[in-house]
C-alpha cells in the first residue's frame, strides 16, 4: 500500500469536478492535481504559481480554471485563469505583520470579492487584482517572540469569515486571542469579549452558519504556549456570549472547523471529529482518516466527500456517512 508522507497546509476542491484539487505543501510549493478522475498518483500533481512553502490555495467556486496560491507569510500570491498554467501576481496589500499562514478567503456570495489578513483586513472586489484596507490593526500589537526582525509574525490575523446570509458581516480572529465582528463591511469593528473565551490563545478558525450570521463557531490552538486543551466555542447572538462545546474532544489543538448541514467537522492535531451542531458529543473519523494533524478541510456537497490537508499523511479523502 502506497502512503503519502507530505505535509499539507491547505486544500481546495473544484465544485464542478471534485477530482480537481489544489494544495499547499511545506517545502514543496503550491500543487494542483487536475487529471480528471485519477487523483492521488504522484505523476498527476504539478506545481503552479511562485510558492516556496505552499500555504494558501484556492479554487474559484464558479470556475475551476481560476486558481490562487500564496507562499509563506502571504507572499507571492498569484492567480491563474487556465487551471494553474500561466499566472499573474495579485495586487499589493497593506499590513505591518503577516503570519506564516495568511488567511485569504472568498466572499461566499461572490468569489470576485476576497479577503486577506496580515494585521489589517484587506478586501478586493476584482478577484485580487487590487485591494483596499477595511480595518485598523486588529491585534494587540504584542512584543515579538522571535528576536529576528525579519520574522514579525506575532500579532497577526489568522482567520477571516464573511457571512453568506449578510454580506456586511465579517468575523476575524487573531493569533493573540482576539475575536472581532463588523456589521458594515469594516466601517466599525466590535471586539468580542466574553470572559469565558480563551485568553491569549491562537484563534485558528471561524465558521458562520450559512443561514444566520449570528450563529458562529470559533476554534483555538494552545500549541504556541504548550497547552493541549481543545477549544471549540459557539455563539448564537453574534458573538456577545459564547458557550464551550469542546465536550469529549481529545486534549489537542483544534485547527479547523467547517459546517456540513446540521453537523460540525473539526480538524485537530490528532485527526478529524464530527458532532451535531451545538452538541458536545464528538465522534472520531479515525477509522477513515489518519490520526495526524489536520490543518484544512473541504466538504464537497455534490459528491458527499470530505478532503483533508494533513501534516504528514498527504491529502486524504473520505465519503462522509449518510446524513452529513
Amino acid at each position: 500500500v502506497r502512503q503519502g508522507w507530505t505535509q499539507h497546509y491547505s486544500v481546495d476542491v473544484s465544485e464542478q469536478n471534485p477530482s480537481r484539487i489544489v494544495s499547499g505543501l511545506q517545502d514543496n510549493l503550491c500543487q494542483r492535481n487536475y487529471v480528471g478522475g485519477d487523483t492521488g498518483r504522484p505523476d498527476t500533481w504539478s506545481k503552479y504559481g511562485l510558492c516556496g512553502d505552499g500555504l494558501q490555495t484556492l479554487i474559484n467556486p464558479q470556475d475551476d480554471l481560476i486558481v490562487y496560491g500564496c507562499a509563506q507569510y502571504g507572499g507571492n500570491c498569484s492567480k491563474t485563469v487556465d487551471g494553474g498554467g500561466a499566472f499573474t501576481l495579485l495586487g499589493s496589500t497593506q499590513s505591518q505583520r503577516r503570519g506564516w499562514w495568511v488567511p485569504v478567503q472568498f466572499d461566499p456570495n461572490d468569489p470576485d470579492v476576497m479577503y486577506y489578513g496580515g494585521n489589517i483586513v484587506n478586501r478586493s472586489t476584482d478577484g485580487g487584482t487590487t485591494w483596499s484596507s477595511i480595518s485598523p490593526d486588529l491585534t494587540t500589537n504584542p512584543e515579538q517572540i522571535d528576536p529576528n526582525p525579519g520574522y514579525r509574525i506575532y500579532g497577526t490575523i489568522t482567520t477571516i469569515a464573511a457571512a453568506k446570509s449578510d454580506g456586511n458581516v465579517i468575523y476575524v480572529g487573531t493569533d493573540d486571542g482576539l475575536l472581532w465582528r463588523t456589521e458594515n463591511l469594516g466601517k466599525d469593528w466590535v471586539r468580542l469579549q466574553d470572559p469565558d473565551l480563551p485568553r491569549r490563545t491562537w484563534v485558528t478558525r471561524v465558521a458562520i452558519d450559512p443561514d444566520d450570521a449570528d450563529v458562529v463557531y470559533a476554534t483555538y490552538s494552545g500549541f504556541r504556549s504548550g497547552r493541549k486543551t481543545p477549544h471549540v466555542v459557539r455563539s448564537t447572538n453574534g458573538g456577545k456570549t459564547w458557550s464551550n462545546i469542546s465536550g469529549n474532544l481529545p486534549a489537542a489543538p483544534v485547527n479547523e472547523i467547517i459546517i456540513v448541514g446540521d453537523h460540525l467537522v473539526v480538524g485537530t492535531d490528532v485527526g478529524v471529529f464530527v458532532a451535531d451542531a451545538g452538541s458536545q458529543k464528538w465522534f472520531s473519523l479515525g477509522s477513515e482518516l489518519p490520526r495526524v494533524p489536520v490543518f484544512d478541510l473541504r466538504h464537497h456537497e455534490g459528491s458527499g466527500t470530505l478532503t483533508a490537508a494533513t501534516f504528514g499523511h498527504g491529502v486524504q479523502r473520505v465519503e462522509l456517512p449518510e446524513g452529513l
